[in-house]
C-alpha cells in the first residue's frame, strides 16, 4: 500500500511509523492510530499498512511482519557472489557482522534449502568468525544479530556481565547464550505432546485452539502477551461464529477458551518456557455464563421429534432415542462398539465424561440394541459423524418448532436436552435422586439437585412423616 510518509510518526522501532486517526477512538477514549512499516521491495523503498490498533495490532507484530518481508526480498533477489574466497559460500545479510551459508543437500520442510548463520567481531584486535547454527535448529538472522551483539556487550563492558548475572539471557560460564523467543505454538505443541492424550475433551481442546486461540496467538511470544490482548481477544470471540455457522459463540465456550489459553501459560512457566504468567482470564471472564440447561421435553414434543428423525436420518434417530430412553450423552453414544453391547445382561459399557460406566438398557431399546450388535461393516454401532447427527437433529427442531421464540441458548431444546429429559420423567415419577444420578452417570450430586423441582410428591411425603 504506497503511501505518503509526511502524515506520519518514527516509533522507537526502526522502519515502523504511526499515523493518528481523526474520527476513531480506542476504549480508553485516545485517538486510534494505524501502523506502517517500510523496507527495500523489488530495491524501491515502499511502505506497506498493517492495521489499526482497534484491530490488535501493536508495534513488535510490525517489526515482526517488516522482519518477515526483508527475508522474503532476500530470498526472492539472490546476492551477489563474493570475489573473495574465504567468504566465497557466505553471503552477508542486512544484519551488520551476520552472514549465512546455504546448504546443498539439507532441505527444510517448505522445501527450501537450509541455512547457516555466522558472526564476525573483533576480539583482541583480530577478526574472528564464529558458527552459530541452521535454520532447523532454530537459529535466524536476527538471533545471531543478537548473539553477536551480547558478544560485544560482554567483552566492552565486563563488569555488567560478570558470572552469574542473569541480567539478559542466560549464561553458560562467563558466556552469555541467548534465550530462544518461544511462541504459543511452541508450548501447544509440548502441551500436544505431554497432557493432550490424557485429556478426555482432547478434540474440544484441539478444536479451540486451532480455530481461535491459535491463529490469534501462535505466532506471538508467550511472554509478551498481556491484559489488553486477552479483552481484545474476548471481544473477537463474542462477535465470532460457530463453525457450522448456527449462531455466534456461547458464552460459556468463550470462558473455556480463556481459561485453557491461561492454563496454557502456566503450563510454559512450569516448563521453563515462559517467564511470565499473569491470571490474565481470570478478570475477563463473562460472569453467570455456566447456567444449567433447565429445558426438558414432553411426550408428545419427544415423539413429534423422533418421528420426524426417522425420516431424516436412521443414525441420528438411533442416537436420539437412546439417549432419551438411557441418559447417555452424544459423545458416549458415539464411541459405542458392538462388543460393549451385552444383550443377555442389558447393559453396555462406555467410556463416559467421568470415567468407565454401565448403562441399563431399556426395555423398549433391546431390539435397537441388537440391531447395532449385529450390523455390519465396523466396529462402532453409529456409522455416520457426531456433526451430522447434531446437524440433522437441528433441522429437525426447527421443522417442528420446538425453538420458536426462544432466545437463550441455554433454553434452547439441543441434542443433550434428550439427556435432561431422561432424568426429569425419572424423577417426575418420584425416583430418588440418588437412583437418576446412578443412570445418568453423574459426576456429582450437585448435578442431579436441578431435577429435584420435579418431584414435590416425595418431599410433601416425608414432611406428613412427622
Amino acid at each position: 500500500m504506497e503511501q505518503s510518509p509526511t502524515s506520519k510518526k518514527k516509533t522507537r522501532y526502526t522502519g515502523v511509523y504511526t499515523r493518528e486517526s481523526t474520527h476513531r477512538k480506542l476504549a480508553d477514549g485516545t485517538p486510534d492510530y494505524s501502523i506502517f512499516i517500510s523496507y527495500m521491495k523489488s530495491r524501491k523503498f515502499s511502505w506497506e499498512h498493517i492495521g489499526w490498533a482497534s484491530e490488535g495490532y501493536t508495534l513488535e507484530d510490525a517489526v515482526e511482519i517488516r522482519h518477515l518481508r526483508l527475508e522474503e526480498e532476500q530470498r526472492r533477489i539472490p546476492p551477489r557472489k563474493s570475489r573473495r574466497r574465504t567468504e566465497s559460500c557466505r553471503v552477508k545479510t542486512r544484519y551488520p557482522g551476520v552472514y549465512m551459508r546455504e546448504s546443498k543437500k539439507e532441505k527444510l520442510p517448505d522445501g527450501t534449502p537450509d541455512r547457516c548463520f555466522y558472526i564476525t567481531l573483533k576480539r583482541d584486535g583480530k577478526k574472528v568468525l564464529e558458527k552459530l547454527g541452521w535454520v532447523s535448529e532454530g537459529y535466524n538472522a536476527l538471533t545471531a544479530a543478537e548473539i553477536r551483539g551480547l558478544r560485544i556487550r560482554q567483552m566492552r563492558h565486563p563488569e555488567i556481565f560478570a558470572k552469574g548475572d542473569r541480567a539478559e539471557g542466560t549464561y553458560v560460564g562467563n558466556q552469555p547464550q541467548v534465550r530462544r523467543v518461544v511462541t504459543v505454538d511452541d508450548v501447544w505443541a509440548k502441551y500436544e505432546i505431554l497432557c493432550l492424550p490424557l485429556l478426555k475433551n482432547g478434540s474440544v481442546i484441539t478444536g479451540a485452539y486451532r480455530q481461535h486461540i491459535g491463529p490469534r496467538f501462535g505466532s506471538r511470544q508467550a511472554d509478551s502477551i498481556g491484559r489488553l490482548d486477552i479483552e481484545s481477544f474476548r471481544a473477537e470471540l463474542a462477535t465470532a461464529e460457530k463453525r457450522h455457522g448456527s449462531g455466534n459463540l456461547s458464552k460459556a465456550y468463550i470462558n473455556m477458551i480463556l481459561n485453557f489459553l491461561e492454563m496454557l501459560l502456566k503450563k510454559g512457566n512450569e516448563w521453563g518456557m515462559v517467564r511470565r504468567v499473569e491470571n490474565l482470564a481470570s478478570t475477563v471472564r463473562f460472569k453467570n455464563a455456566d447456567r444449567e440447561r433447565d429445558k426438558w421435553l414432553t411426550p408428545e414434543d419427544a415423539s413429534r421429534l423422533l418421528d420426524g428423525l426417522c425420516m431424516t436420518n436412521h443414525d441420528a434417530y438411533y442416537c436420539a432415542r437412546i439417549s432419551l430412553y438411557s441418559g447417555m450423552r452424544l459423545g458416549e453414544i458415539m464411541s459405542l462398539r458392538r462388543h460393549d453391547i451385552d444383550l443377555v445382561a442389558k447393559i453396555a459399557s462406555v467410556d463416559g465424561k467421568s470415567g468407565q460406566r454401565t448403562v441399563i438398557i431399556h426395555d423398549s431399546l433391546v431390539s435397537l440394541f441388537t440391531f447395532l450388535k449385529n450390523r455390519e461393516g465396523g466396529e462402532l454401532c453409529i456409522r455416520v459423524s457426531r456433526q451430522a447427527v447434531e446437524k440433522n437433529f437441528a433441522k429437525v427442531v426447527d421443522q417442528i418448532g420446538l425453538n420458536d421464540g426462544v432466545t437463550d441458548s441455554w433454553r434452547k431444546v439441543v441434542f443433550h436436552t434428550l439427556r435432561h429429559t431422561f432424568c426429569s420423567w425419572l424423577a417426575m415419577k418420584g425416583v430418588p435422586l440418588y437412583t437418576i444420578s446412578q443412570l445418568a452417570g453423574h459426576k456429582s450430586p450437585r448435578m442431579t439437585q436441578r431435577y429435584a423441582k420435579l418431584s414435590p410428591n416425595i418431599e410433601r411425603e416425608a414432611l406428613n412423616t412427622l
